[in-house]
């Protein structure tokens, strides 16, 4: 049986991984349209 802890344990890191991976690509899309002017 898997406590429930530990589920919420995985949710926050699959959370955390997920806005890691939108603020790098924002941040990959302001870089290259300050790159564009």
């Amino acid at each position: 049986m898997v406590a429930p802890m530990s589920k919420s344990l995985e949710y926050h890191r699959c959370s955390l991984s997920k806005l890691k991976l939108i603020g790098a690509t924002s941040a990959i899309a302001l870089f290259l349209e300050e790159s564009n002017i």
